[in-house]
C-alpha cells in the first residue's frame, strides 16, 4: 500500500497439551495512513498469504543473524560460521503463516484474539482428575478431526509444562505496531476514525 499500518500481536507459547509451541496471532488492519489520508487494501487480504510465508522466513532469519552476539546458544552453534550453517537448510524449508478469514464485525475480531491475552496455558475446567500423583485433562487433537481425547501425565510433568508458560518479569505479551504504536496511537486512531467516516459518507452520498 505504501502506507503505515497499524499491528497488535500476542505471543501464545503453548498447544492443546501444554507442550512449548511459541506463536503469534496478530490482528492487522486492512489498510493504512499516507499522507494524511486512508489507504484501503483493494482485495479481502493486504497481503497475499503465500507471499507472507516466504518474506517472513526471509524477515526472521535476517534479524536472528543480526542477533547472534546476543543469543544464549549450545557449544556447537557459538561461533558465527556453525551458527550460519545451522540456520542454511531452514531458507529451503516452507514456512507456514494463516490468515484468518474475516469474522463479521471488527468487535468479533478483537474479541477472538483477547481470549488468548490474558489466558493460562489450561483452564480448570479442562482438568478431569488429580489422583494418585496423576492428572488427567481434556485436550482437542487437531490431527483428528479435532476430537476430544484426555491424557493423563504425571503431576511432575503436569507442572513442568504448565511453568514452561510462565513468562519473565517485565516480558512484553502483547506488542502494538505501525499507527497503533503506543508512542503515537492515540492521534493515528483519532485520525483514522475521522478519515474512514469520510470515505463511508462519501460512499453513501454516492450510492
Amino acid at each position: 500500500l505504501g502506507a503505515k499500518v497499524g499491528i497488535t500481536s500476542i505471543l501464545h507459547t503453548w498447544g492443546q497439551t501444554m507442550e512449548f509451541h511459541p506463536h503469534i496471532h496478530s490482528i492487522v488492519t486492512g489498510g493504512g495512513l499516507k499522507n494524511n489520508r486512508w489507504v484501503s487494501c483493494d482485495k479481502d487480504y493486504i497481503f497475499k498469504v503465500q507471499v507472507l510465508g516466504s518474506l517472513f522466513r526471509g524477515k526472521f532469519l535476517y534479524y536472528l543473524k543480526h542477533e547472534f552476539n546476543k543469543l544464549t546458544l549450545k557449544d556447537n552453534l557459538k561461533d558465527i560460521k556453525s551458527f550460519n550453517k545451522f540456520l542454511e537448510p531452514l531458507y529451503n524449508k516452507t514456512w507456514i503463516t494463516y490468515v484468518e478469514p474475516p469474522k463479521g464485525k471488527a468487535e468479533n475480531v478483537v474479541e477472538y484474539v483477547g481470549r488468548y491475552s490474558f489466558r493460562v496455558a489450561i483452564s480448570n475446567d479442562r482438568i478431569k482428575s488429580v489422583e494418585n500423583g496423576l492428572v488427567t485433562f481434556e485436550y482437542k487433537d487437531y490431527k483428528d478431526n479435532s476430537k476430544i481425547k484426555e491424557m493423563t501425565i504425571t503431576a511432575e510433568e503436569f507442572i513442568r509444562r504448565f511453568l514452561l508458560h510462565v513468562l519473565p518479569d517485565n516480558f512484553t505479551k502483547i506488542k502494538h505496531y505501525g499507527l497503533l504504536s503506543n508512542r503515537e496511537k492515540k492521534n493515528n486512531i483519532k485520525l483514522c476514525k475521522l478519515l474512514i467516516s469520510k470515505i463511508l459518507t462519501n460512499e453513501f452520498i454516492n450510492t
